[in-house]
Order: structure tokens, then sequence, then C-alpha cells
């Protein structure tokens, strides 16, 4: 099973999956958490995109107003689920080099919010002589930043990467026209700076296999980091004799070059079935625009020098066991002669012991994570120490390798053979 790759969500709202019910995701019982008039003005608030802030929630919501003019707002929630949204749209100001005429305001919706680095990146469908991906940024959710439209018009559904690939920033999006688009495909982008987009890659398109995606795709909350790669939830389009039908999939793209599919789900994942997705302006539509995952785990990968903690956020159902109390309590039963190396513990210690098992790995773990404590670590992702061990010049030009300090080693090279010429 793959493992994911993320900042710790003690907090995250959840609710068991009912009994008996056989799909992989599962509505909250009390929904809709946020009613369509939960502003004075608004006709209707949808396509959430929600992140952690500051111990609690802060995200950027689209609210139509009573003159259905589309817009993006600011809200507020100290649970994830009782929300605060401001009742006037986001003020944006041009970023430090930026012309004043990238504020310019025709329409905006569809927002999402990426942490990268040091701020969260916001982009959206922005109106610019036709729809494109509108870029800006914020450090508190108060003052917002503008910067350069990522492409020309027509773009919809701009979702970055939370972290820099090959040194760039990234982003998938899904060209389109005018309209209510009757295409889309998903392509990837990079960016050295957030403002020249290049080395474009198609990623996949409509499936003739599945009729739930047939129609158009697009890629939808920020991708999920895992051991295996990026997982990717997406919606996809049907067109039926009633219209539109949106619903979402996932897939998983390659860690190092996300345009390659390495798996991707022929069944859909979830879909209308509900009143409040099956009628309204737009009826029968499910669209992912948030997503907040958890795992319970001291968590490193060889392909970014940082290690993170991950919490769980719910107890084991039932007579289930944490990892650390199953191997203890192995362990015993292997050499019951030991157990003063394995001291048994109660299962409902297994927390308290896994902070005293996490507090000895970063104390003896060695000079890559020595400089860590956990109380950094509840904070967010650690860096790792690294260091050059070999560097040797052959003819074909310079070669090094680059390992964590821990694996500090002599390394002898034999000599490489000359060609004859």
């Amino acid at each position: 099973m793959a493992k994911i790759i993320g900042n710790a969500l003690p907090n995250i709202p959840w609710q068991d999956k009912p009994q008996g019910y056989d799909k992989p995701v599962w509505r909250y019982d009390h929904n809709p958490i946020i009613p369509r008039d939960l502003i004075p003005t608004s006709n209707s608030i949808f396509n959430s995109a929600v992140v952690p802030f500051e111990g609690k929630f802060a995200g950027v919501f689209r609210c139509d107003n009573r003159s259905v003019e589309m817009d993006i707002f600011a809200g507020f929630s100290d649970d994830g689920i009782n929300w605060k949204i401001n009742h006037e749209p986001i003020e944006f100001q041009p970023a430090p080099g930026c012309d004043p005429c990238v504020t310019r305001k025709e329409y905006r919706y569809d927002p999402r919010v990426c942490w990268i680095e040091d701020r969260y990146y916001i982009t959206w469908c922005n109106g610019f002589h036709g729809p494109t991906i509108g870029v800006g940024y914020t450090y508190d959710f108060k003052t917002f930043y503008q910067m350069e439209n990522a492409y020309l018009p027509y773009n919809r559904n701009g979702v970055m990467f939370p972290k820099k690939i090959n040194g760039n920033f990234a982003m998938l999006s899904r060209p389109s026209d005018t309209g209510h688009t009757p295409f889309g495909d998903i392509f990837y982008s990079e960016s050295p700076d957030m403002t020249y987009w290049g080395k474009h890659r198609y990623v996949f398109g409509t499936s003739s296999h599945s009729g739930w995606q047939s129609k158009k795709v697009g890629p939808g909350p920020i991708p999920i980091e895992t051991d295996e790669g990026w997982l990717m939830i997406y919606h996809g389009v049907l067109n039926s004799c009633n219209g539109f039908v949106y619903r979402f999939g996932v897939a998983l793209l390659d860690h190092e070059k996300p345009w390659i599919v390495k798996e991707r789900g022929n069944f859909y994942v979830f879909g209308p079935e509900e009143s409040y997705e099956l009628t309204g302006d737009v009826p029968n539509v499910t669209f992912p625009c948030a997503s907040w995952y958890e795992k319970t785990e001291l968590t490193t990968t060889p392909l970014h020098p940082y290690v993170q903690l991950q919490q769980r956020i719910v107890e084991p159902p039932g007579e289930a066991r944490e990892e650390i109390w199953v191997l203890t309590e192995l362990a015993n039963r292997i050499d019951s002669s030991k157990e003063s190396l394995w001291p048994r513990f109660a299962p409902e210690d297994s927390e308290k012991r896994s902070d005293e098992v996490l507090a000895l790995l970063l104390e003896k773990g060695g000079p890559t994570i020595e400089h860590l404590t956990p109380e950094e670590l509840r904070k967010g992702p650690g860096s790792l120490l690294t260091r050059i061990l070999v560097k040797r010049r052959f003819r074909s030009g310079s070669r090094c390798m680059i390992a964590p300090r821990s694996l500090r080693c002599r390394v002898r090279i034999p000599s490489m053979p000359r060609r004859s010429s």
C-alpha cells in the first residue's frame, strides 16, 4: 500500500465510513456544511479550496452573487465544518514587479490554494479576454498579491503541485475555449519563477472505455504526494441525454515526470447522488477542489531531502492495533528473553510510546536528522542534511554523487579504461 507524504493534520474533520457502505468515498452526514446564502449577497457558494492555517483552517471560495457574477472570497473556520466567509470578494494588489493591469477583473471562479515553501499560492479561472489561469499568493489570507496570468486564454483548472519538480514550479491545467467547453484534456507545465510557463506535456484525455469521463477531464485538488507517485483526483464529464454529469476519479502520476501516468482508474470514486448534487443552477455535479490527508508515521523520500511527521486522526477501530504495539508484541513472542529491549505496553498507550520512539529515532538517527526535534516536526517538514560524497572527473565530463551525511564512507573508483582510437 502506498504511503502518503504530507504534514500532520491532527484536527482534520472526520466521520467513520457508514456501516455497510461499499464505496471508497463517503459523505458527511450533515452536508451541505456551507449553505448557498451564507453571506448576504450570495446566490450560491461552491468549489471551495481549503487548507490548514495557524492550527485552524482557511480557504478561498467561489461565491456567485444574486446578479450571478462569479468571484472568489476568503473564509475561515476553527474546525473545518463551521465557516465564516468574508462578505466582500478578495481584492488583489499587484505583486512586486507586476504591472497593475494584471488585477483588472472580469470574472473569477473555481479557486485552488497550495502551500509552497513560504506562502499560499492561489490559482483560479480568471477572465482576461477569455478564461485563463490567474495566479496570486498570500501569507495571511488578509492581504493578497496578484501575479501574471499563467497562460494566454483559453485555459481552466490550474492546479499547482505542492513542491517544485525538477527545480521548477509545476502546474496541471485544462486548455479550453470561451464557452461551456465540450472538450478537455489535462496538461502539465513548469515555471522557474511562477511567471514564465513552458515545458508543456500532455498527461491524458478522455476515455472511450469509461463513459463517466468520455466528454472531458480536468485536474481537481492539489495532487497528493505518495512514495509511489502523485495521486491526482480529477473530474470527468459524461454528456448524457440530460446534459453534462460531473463525477471524479483518481490517477497515479510519476514522481519526477508527472506527465507519465502510472495508473488510472476506470471506475469513478464519487458522483452525484444526493438532492443537493442532483439539483441546482447546474445539476448533476460533484467537483473535487480541496483534499486533506493523514498518515501516522515518520516519513522520508529519496527524491526530496526532508523528513516529516504524520499523526493519526482517528483511533484504531474495533480490535485493530497500531503497528508499534504489533511489532513490540511480536518481538517479545519470538524471544521473550529480550523483553528488556522491547518492554510491553497497553494498546491504549501506543500514541505515547510512538512519541518516545520518535524522540529516540531523531536522537540516534545520525547526522542527517540529529538537528531536528519532535516539536519542530509537528510544525512542518524538516530538511535533511546532505553533503557531496564523491566527485571525480572522467573523460566525458564531471560526475558527482550526493547522499546523506549518515552514509559517509570511503569510495574507491577504479580508473576508467581508455578507448582505443
